[in-house]
């Protein structure tokens, strides 16, 4: 029995029960499964001691291997609100020395020696190899379609998220979130929701306080500067901090082992901070489509402290410019491209908007597991339009198990359909 097996057996609730010392845990929503690091699954619900949990859930075989595993340590971990094992053998805190609840999960030996038997990888698709009866044409058709649905969605996610549904902001939090070297993505993407673009959009000429509101933010300014500059952008910060009352991230969210120094997040915050500095520059070149204008600008280097250190005190033994081609062009395709979408969908300039998801065309495939997973059964992405497409559709349907919701589905049913006659 592996730690695989039971994510495999919460996510699908194939357990027999769940019991918090004698008390059965109701379980409303097993949550979301979290392929990074950090809780096993996320924004889960569940029911006990009389009350309602909302947040993450960590599993384990035993509830040792918590401190086995260093969750004792690591604040990401704070969030759980239940801990399930198969074997309670040991009383568990996290970071705060509360103690975590812990429920026992308990499995039919049947379904266990199944489950032995077979591969359960999280990246499994129910529709192999049915998948791949589905004429080319059709997938091109529906990835098409799936494009657009991506980028209605960003935007409606924004609305939800924010007070300001504005393409001004949707390109500040897509910025954010795609300028996080994957390993930090939800962390920046949480700094925008504690520091609201109107409060940068303020101070829009001058870099200090751009940076000292975003890194400050991040809580990456040390209470002990480790130099001059983090000394003054640490007074700037508490200035701002005071001004709009702001409340910083907690401590620790953000990781840097086995990051490029290039990549660490206070320079990645600078980054940020030196292209909201040229919004205007940006967006005038979203109204005008101006690709080429948009590509040079988020290629621009941040400011000179940035070129020269990696982090706070930590000087570089090289110059240090901006981010490279593949960053920028993760940065058109999920931050420039929707915003220019969104920017002419407003503007009531229906051909733009189309004209803007058309460059998804021009640009290549994106390469992570999800592209990956679908290239194996035989559905190969052509271009960056495609790639988000998939990534829509295994979101929203394939981890979600809504099969008969999946475009796909009446397509497989008629292939197989006609391949009986």
């Amino acid at each position: 029995m592996t730690e695989q097996h039971l994510h495999y057996i919460w996510k699908n609730r194939l357990f027999d029960a769940l019991l918090f010392g004698e008390e059965q845990v109701r379980v409303l929503k097993v949550g979301r499964q979290n392929i990074c690091d950090g809780p096993d699954f996320e924004m889960a619900r569940v029911v006990f001691g009389g009350l309602e949990w909302c947040g993450a859930v960590e599993i384990h075989l035993r509830a040792s291997d918590w401190v086995k595993h260093g969750h004792d340590k690591d604040p990401r971990y704070d969030s759980v609100v239940l801990h399930i094992v198969m074997e309670a053998d040991a009383e568990v805190t996290n970071t705060k020395g509360e103690v975590l609840p812990t429920a026992l999960i308990q499995i039919s030996p049947t379904l266990i020696h199944r489950l032995k038997d077979m591969d359960i990888t999280s990246d499994a698709l129910r529709c192999t190899p049915e998948m791949a009866e589905v004429p080319e044409v059709k997938w091109h058709n529906i990835l098409d379609r799936l494009t657009v649905d991506r980028l209605r969605g960003k935007i409606m996610a924004l609305e939800q998220r924010t007070d300001d549904g504005s393409y001004h902001t949707l390109f500040y939090h897509t910025l954010m979130r795609y300028l996080g070297a994957h390993a930090n993505n939800d962390a920046m993407a949480l700094v925008a929701q504690h520091l609201p673009y109107i409060y940068l959009k303020k101070h829009a000429n001058d870099l200090i306080p751009l940076e000292a509101m975003l890194i400050g933010q991040a809580s990456l300014i040390s209470d002990h500067p480790r130099d001059d500059y983090e000394a003054r952008l640490r007074d700037e910060y508490l200035f701002y901090a005071k001004k709009f009352e702001l409340r910083p991230v907690p401590q620790g969210i953000f990781r840097k082992l086995r990051i490029r120094p290039y990549s660490y997040p206070a320079r990645r915050l600078a980054i940020v901070a030196s292209l909201m500095k040229q919004e205007g520059d940006i967006m005038t070149a979203v109204s005008t489509l101006d690709f080429a204008t948009l590509e040079a600008l988020l290629a621009s280097s941040p400011s000179e402290y940035w070129c020269r250190h990696y982090d706070f005190g930590h000087a570089s033994t090289r110059l240090m410019g901006g981010v490279g081609e593949s960053t920028v062009r993760s940065l058109l395709i999920n931050a420039i491209i929707p915003t220019a979408y969104h920017y002419h969908t407003a503007q009531g300039h229906r051909s733009k908007a189309l004209e803007a998801i058309e460059w998804l065309t021009t640009l290549a495939a994106e390469e992570n597991h999800i592209v990956r997973l679908f290239a194996r059964h035989g559905v190969i992405a052509r271009h960056a339009s495609d790639t988000q497409a998939l990534i829509h559709l295994y979101n929203n349907c394939c981890t979600q198990g809504l099969c008969l919701s999946c475009p796909i589905a009446p397509e497989i049913f008629r292939a197989l359909r006609q391949g009986e006659k």
